[in-house]
């Protein structure tokens, strides 16, 4: 998206040449969409550290960036939108999001890991794994460990796990090192 506003900036297509006080952050699609990226959360954070006061993100990483004081956040769906922002400074309003409600949403989970008793070295690789990023293969009938694996998630802050993995859904399964389990 960067790219594309420093080419409508040298075309002309652009009222504004600068956009003061405002970090604009997305990958275009090739069909004038602009995509998610991965980073919204220590972006917005840096924003604030700076002293900007305005995040012009996806309107996938919206939420994530709103999780940060201090910033407005600007969500986008198409270039579209981001040339009206620049040019009209209206038409999006910021987002405003209740981060307490968001938390407290994200940590309730139908079932828990710590639910499972035993399998010690079984839990140990589930935890390696989703800490890591990487695939398991689980051979056999299910069983408690697959189905709680998302209960490994709620004993940490997920800002960690949003700089890590990108933005997800707070019901996928997420795992970390917790040493609760």
């Amino acid at each position: 998206m960067p790219v594309a506003l420093g080419i409508l900036v040298a075309y002309g297509g652009l009222n504004e040449k600068e956009v003061p006080d405002c970090i604009l952050v997305g990958e275009l699609s090739l069909d004038g969409g602009v995509r998610g990226v991965r980073g919204a959360l220590p972006v917005a954070i840096e924003a604030r550290g700076r002293k900007i006061s305005r995040l012009v993100v996806p309107e996938l990483n919206a939420k994530e960036a709103a999780m940060v004081g201090g910033v407005e956040i600007y969500p986008v769906k198409s270039l579209l939108d981001v040339i009206r922002f620049v040019n009209t400074c209206n038409g999006i309003l910021p987002l405003k999001v209740d981060s307490e409600s968001l938390l407290s949403e994200a940590q309730q989970f139908l079932v828990d890991f710590k639910d499972v008793r035993g399998q010690h070295s079984a839990k140990r690789a589930l935890k390696v794994a989703g800490a890591r990023g990487h695939n398991i293969l689980m051979i056999g009938r299910p069983s408690r460990l697959g189905q709680n694996h998302a209960g490994l998630a709620h004993a940490h802050d997920p800002a960690p796990l949003h700089v890590r993995r990108g933005p997800r859904d707070h019901q996928d399964s997420q795992c970390c090192r917790c040493a609760r389990c």
